[in-house]
């Protein structure tokens, strides 16, 4: 980390050409990596902007919700629309449940590409590790037509690679893969670029504990209680920073009830040994692990030779680094 900035230049996917008043509320899904977005058939998606002529149906699902959905007792009474305007409320199941995946593209695809076959889609946006696109998101009018699309473009290959394609609210009505809620957790979304460091966010939700920021403007800070949570993002003043309106929800996880942080760094350590090795298309080094920085989900890694070290960079929820020598 430099300068209380989460991550670095050489794991962050570029904005595509998004200005911050461009870049999508929703720009960081549930995996963790950095994304950009591009309004799809004339279709506009940035907030402050012109209206659109379609939007996706934001009725609640039909089934009833359980005592134990919240994975909380307490965030059951947890509205956020009590508290801050509800055009800046996000509802994770809601968005999911019209939304579909597209993964494990061809190094050649290209963003015109993937939005030419998600037809009737709203919006599309994409995330790239380095200068490849790595995945995207298509978000429909209803839960029904994204459904419908997932089924459609099974099978779809692009630049000769099949495509991997998933709808997003499956995960919603499995209950064993069912996201929780982080009890007195808040997901911020839409951070200007000037204030994407855990200083800034700290300085903005000074009761709380920054857990993360990325460089597309997301971040989750952790409160020691629900009155806390509820006294901090009632303030007027956090509603608006820079201009920009920021975006709220009730953080999720998909880690299974139970599994905390330091599991996580167990798990890692037993795969990651010392001295471990890899493989970087083809080639396998052996490395011998040196420091260890924020471990949580591990979504790819990616090698740089520097000062004749290996520096691996590794995409997780917030951006770690790992420092290797070579064996």
């Amino acid at each position: 980390m430099n300068g209380g900035k989460v991550g670095d230049e050489s794991t962050c996917a570029q904005s595509c050409g998004n200005s911050d008043g461009q870049r999508d509320a929703n720009s960081l899904p549930d995996d963790g990596a950095a994304s950009s977005s591009h309004g799809v058939a004339a279709i506009d998606t940035t907030e402050d902007g012109p209206g659109t002529s379609r939007t996706p149906e934001q009725t609640a699902p039909k089934r009833s919700r359980s005592p134990n959905t919240y994975g909380c007792s307490s965030l059951k009474k947890v509205r956020l629309e009590e508290y801050v305007p509800a055009s800046q409320v996000i509802d994770h199941e809601l968005r999911d449940r019209c939304e579909v995946k597209l993964s494990c593209f061809a190094v050649r695809t290209t963003f015109r590409q993937v939005a030419d076959i998600c037809k009737g889609a709203l919006q599309v946006r994409v995330g790239h590790h380095g200068r490849m696109l790595a995945w995207a998101y298509a978000r429909y009018a209803s839960e029904e037509e994204a459904a419908a699309a997932a089924q459609a473009l099974q099978g779809t290959v692009l630049e000769g690679a099949r495509i991997k394609v998933s709808y997003c609210g499956e995960k919603w009505k499995d209950p064993a893969r069912r996201p929780r809620y982080l009890p007195d957790t808040l997901d911020v979304q839409r951070l200007p670029s000037n204030s994407m460091t855990v200083a800034k966010v700290a300085a903005i939700f000074p009761t709380g504990r920054v857990l993360m920021v990325t460089n597309t403007g997301h971040a989750k800070v952790k409160f020691g209680s629900t009155e806390e949570l509820i006294a901090a993002v009632r303030k007027p003043q956090c509603h608006v920073v820079g201009g920009k309106k920021l975006k709220f929800a009730i953080a999720i996880t998909s880690r299974p009830a139970g599994m905390e942080k330091e599991d996580d760094v167990s798990n890692f350590r037993r795969r990651f040994s010392t001295p471990a090795s890899v493989t970087v298309r083809g080639l396998r080094i052996s490395l011998a692990v040196l420091t260890v920085s924020s471990i949580f989900e591990i979504v790819y890694f990616e090698f740089k030779r520097q000062e004749g070290f290996l520096k691996v960079s590794i995409l997780v929820h917030t951006y770690g680094n790992l420092a290797v020598k070579l064996a």
